[in-house]
């Protein structure tokens, strides 16, 4: 969800500060980079440490993140927020599926992880659609070569080049706001209680 609020709005986002795509590419690349390494990082962590401060962690740390993008005037303020992004949004990944293998029965487990995926996709769709939502200027209408359309933006409509940061900014509010709801309410299941072969020794336990 976090790329669907940034890919949409890459022309605004050169254009506000004044910066070209081959350097859009570079944040891209290093967030990919970065994500990826983090993926692994948070992997081991979700198996060795309690689930749920990890969740809370990475909830506070993409909003405050998200947030953060309002201020963003400098293109290594903007390196800078997606790094952090790219680290929080890494524990997704690892964290779902550490969660479902535990809360769900391994019969099911399998359309559990389908509509994960579902939902994820629908999630990234939504942020696309609220990332242009802000967007006034018609991109299409401007018929000059992509750089030159960058510039024609920066100089006719500077008071409005900012709005690529609004979503981000709302959006990491609300994700605030239920990282303090999750920390109250979600619950830190048993590992492994859902496997078939260790059911009856959990509930021998209890």
């Amino acid at each position: 969800m976090d790329s669907a609020l940034f890919l949409p709005n890459e022309v605004l986002i050169a254009a506000d500060l004044g910066i070209y795509f081959d350097t859009i590419g570079i944040i891209i690349s290093i967030y990919t980079i970065v994500n990826g390494i983090s993926i692994l990082i948070f992997g081991y962590l979700t198996d060795t440490i309690e689930r749920k401060k990890i969740l809370i962690l990475a909830g506070v740390l993409w909003s405050l993140t998200a947030i953060l993008h309002i201020f963003v005037e400098e293109f290594w303020q903007l390196m800078l927020v997606r790094v952090v992004a790219a680290i929080a949004v890494s524990v997704t990944t690892p964290l779902v599926i550490s969660y479902l293998a535990d809360i769900i029965s391994s019969d099911s487990r399998s359309k559990s992880f389908a509509f994960w995926g579902l939902i994820t996709n629908i999630g990234t769709l939504v942020a696309g659609i609220v990332a242009l939502s802000f967007n006034e200027i018609d991109f299409e209408a401007i018929e000059l070569p992509l750089l030159q359309k960058i510039d024609f933006i920066a100089l006719t409509y500077p008071n409005v080049l900012y709005t690529w940061k609004l979503p981000y900014f709302y959006l990491g509010i609300i994700a605030l706001i239920f990282t303090i709801l999750n920390y109250f309410i979600t619950v830190e299941p048993k590992r492994a209680a859902k496997e078939k072969q260790l059911e009856e020794v959990f509930l021998d336990e209890n």
